[in-house]
């Protein structure tokens, strides 16, 4: 069966998080998972958190290799020519070293459309996290309900505000 690949774009690691998860807690099968932010604000969420304002294990283990929460489970690298961009997750980090065209050109090569990698791109820069997953097609809806409920926003929406 065809393999798809879906995206969330969230405003906070936090959603991300918890997306990431209940997509595991799915046991999709053949999912594979992968978070992108921008690494300053990983870092600045991180700094939030040991200063106790945001929920303790949501980004440390990206940053500083801690063993909190599910993002620090995953292994992590910057994209090559993608700036700051951090990935973590093995669906896009055997991308990541091939990619060209940074994180756009990483997220045409997972699977996803040129606009679509665009709008997900420009909201990593702009401090969103983005969730990756790819699945067998008949599990696309299961998917897209999964980062609906936790939060994602509408890309087509974002898309609109950017432009703007």
């Amino acid at each position: 069966m065809a393999t798809k690949t879906v995206a969330g774009l969230f405003d906070t690691g936090e959603q991300a998080e918890r997306a990431a998860q209940s997509l595991e807690s799915a046991n999709i099968p053949g999912l594979e998972i992968s978070i992108v932010a921008d690494r300053g604000t990983v870092e600045r969420a991180a700094e939030a958190e040991e200063e106790g304002e945001i929920g303790a294990g949501v980004v440390s283990g990206l940053v500083l290799g801690g063993t909190a929460g599910f993002i620090a489970s995953l292994p992590f690298l910057a994209v090559p020519g993608a700036g700051a961009a951090v990935v973590a997750g093995a669906l896009l980090l055997g991308l990541a070293g091939a990619a060209v065209g940074g994180l756009v050109g990483l997220l045409v090569d997972a699977g996803l459309d040129r606009e679509e990698a665009e709008t997900l791109a420009e909201g990593i820069r702009r401090g969103g996290y983005v969730v990756v997953a790819r699945a067998d097609e008949t599990n696309v809806d299961q998917i897209h309900g999964i980062l609906d409920e936790a939060g994602a926003v509408s890309i087509e929406e974002r898309r609109r505000q950017y432009a703007a």
